[in-house]
């Protein structure tokens, strides 16, 4: 009896039941679902410029699979992602954990600013400084085994005097920025040229610096280097607008049939106004008309005309 059983359980399958259809059949199906480990996935999109780019980068991918696994196919991207991303991290100081070679405990190639020390000072650094305080600190490994740590610093505007000193007592004292003739930091005067070719006013500036926090110019120092700079740079408008007047002068010259025929240059003039309605100053160029280039230049005041819209006319005169 239970051979015939097995023979007509073989030959046409078990008997049907209840419980495999309906609401039951759901419900084990999902349990059964639910006890099988679901991978996530990610996705991760790239761009390139050409098709053989895209296959360049693949092929590398099936190299560096290739030196985890004598088969591409038992190595997953999840896995070689990590591989990479590790082993830059590691050499890059970006794993926390890890000490990297050539670091100390003194001295990481990494630095992580913590939310609670954000507001450091800061100070800029030519680099002729940067090279000396490296052959500075070299110096004094030859003679003294002892570690040199910043003792104290001074801050002139952007610059700071540092003060470095060891357990011996050795002293290395150095700025970070080089001197011009005349005793003047050239990190100081290199960004009062940034400030005065931008148009900032003192006051703009100080908030600027200020909430950088990387040192403030005193504005007595910012006056007297704005005076020289003046003086340089009025010389310098004078030469170049003699020198585009001459330009657009043989210009005109060449273009007319005969010397005789030369009557004059053709100008184009612009106004700039300080404010969208009534301004104090303007500035009045003149632009040769062939050259395109700045061949007069002045600026007009409340003091030579009350009215902002007769300042074109009153410069134009003034350049001519």
């Amino acid at each position: 009896m239970e051979r015939a059983k097995e023979a007509n359980r073989n030959e046409f399958g078990r008997k049907k039941r209840k419980s495999d259809n309906g609401e039951a059949m759901k419900m084990r199906n999902e349990k059964r679902k639910e006890k099988e480990d679901k991978n996530i996935s990610g996705n991760l999109r790239f761009y390139v410029s050409s098709e053989n780019d895209k296959v360049e980068i693949f092929d590398m991918i099936d190299t560096a699979k290739l030196l985890l696994s004598e088969r591409v196919s038992l190595v997953s991207n999840a896995m070689i992602l990590r591989e990479v991303f590790q082993f830059y991290l590691s050499n890059n100081g970006g794993a926390p954990d890890q000490q990297n070679e050539g670091e100390t405990e003194s001295f990481k190639p990494y630095l992580r600013s913590p939310r609670d020390n954000c507001m450091e000072d800061i100070c800029l650094i030519s680099e002729s400084s940067l090279k000396n305080l490296v052959a500075g600190i070299s110096d004094h490994g030859l003679h003294c085994k002892e570690i040199v740590e910043i003792d104290s610093f001074d801050t002139f505007g952007h610059v700071q005097k540092l003060t470095l000193k060891c357990k011996d007592m050795h002293t290395i004292k150095i700025d970070t920025s080089s001197r011009l003739p005349g005793g003047k930091f050239l990190v100081n005067l290199r960004v009062l040229h940034g400030i005065y070719s931008s148009g900032l006013r003192y006051a703009q500036y100080e908030r600027f610096a200020k909430y950088a926090g990387i040192g403030i110019i005193p504005e007595s120092a910012f006056h007297e280097v704005q005076d020289m700079f003046c003086d340089v740079t009025d010389d310098a408008v004078k030469e170049s607008v003699s020198d585009a007047l001459d330009d657009e002068v043989g210009t005109t010259v060449l273009e007319c049939d005969n010397v005789d025929d030369y009557k004059g240059i053709t100008i184009v003039s612009d106004a700039r106004h300080g404010w969208r309605k009534n301004s104090r100053f303007s500035d009045i160029i003149s632009l040769g008309y062939r050259t395109n280039k700045v061949v007069g230049y002045a600026v007009v005041s409340h003091g030579d005309d009350p009215c902002s819209q007769r300042h074109e006319l009153h410069g134009v005169k003034k350049t001519v």
